[in-house]
Formats: C-alpha cells, sequence, structure tokens
C-alpha cells in the first residue's frame, strides 16, 4: 500500500486570484500613468522657464510666452499655460500650478489627482 503523501501548490482559485489581482494592477497602471507622466513634463517645463538665464529680468507676459512654447516642445497639451500663477514675493517671481485631473476608471468609478509645483524664478 502506497502512504498518502501531503498535497503542496497552488490551486485553480489561486491561480484566478493571483491572474485577477495581476490584471487589476495593470488596469490601474495603464490608467494612472499617462497624467502622471504628463505632471512631470509640465513640472520639468516650469522648472527649465525659471532657470533659464534672464528669467528674472522677465514679465508675467513673457513668463506666460516661454512657458507656452516650453509646453508645445513637450507636447503638453492638456494644460492651458495661463492656468499658472505667476506672484511676486520678496525674493522675485514665483511661477507655480496646482492642478487636479480626473481619471475615468470604469463605469461611474474615478480617480482624482492632485499635483502642484512651485518653483523660484533665478
Amino acid at each position: 500500500m502506497q502512504s498518502i503523501v501531503k498535497q503542496r501548490g497552488i490551486t485553480l482559485w489561486g491561480v484566478a486570484f493571483i491572474i485577477f489581482v495581476g490584471v487589476f494592477f495593470l488596469f490601474l497602471a495603464f490608467k494612472l500613468i499617462p497624467p502622471y507622466m504628463t505632471d512631470w513634463n509640465v513640472g520639468s517645463a516650469l522648472k527649465r522657464v525659471a532657470s533659464q538665464p534672464g528669467a528674472s529680468g522677465m514679465t508675467p507676459r513673457e513668463l506666460r510666452a516661454s512657458i507656452s512654447k516650453q509646453f508645445d516642445i513637450d507636447y503638453i497639451s492638456s494644460m492651458d499655460p495661463y492656468n499658472i500663477q505667476i506672484s511676486a514675493t520678496d525674493s522675485g517671481e514665483t511661477i507655480s500650478s496646482n492642478y487636479s485631473v480626473e481619471v475615468p476608471m470604469m463605469g461611474n468609478i474615478s480617480a482624482l489627482l492632485y499635483f502642484n509645483h512651485t518653483y523660484q524664478v533665478r
């Protein structure tokens, strides 16, 4: 008579659960990575404008025009350069953007992402 050896391994339900969790996180990544990449481009464009030579002597209109050009270079079409706040402080001007993006997930479920960038013009 053969002895019964304890079975080890994963069941079909376990495999289905692991696949479901993997697909769920892949779905989240496909939906949420594009807004974060756009925000990274917005932040780098504002940083380039704030640190470019002669930026401290520019008027707010010239800064907005420079931001608009950087947005065109980086293919940023989801944000208007006129939504960027340019304010005067004691140490110079500050460029800041504070915005949110609503990403529809499925049905009536959405993800709301908040982004904020502030750079001192040098």
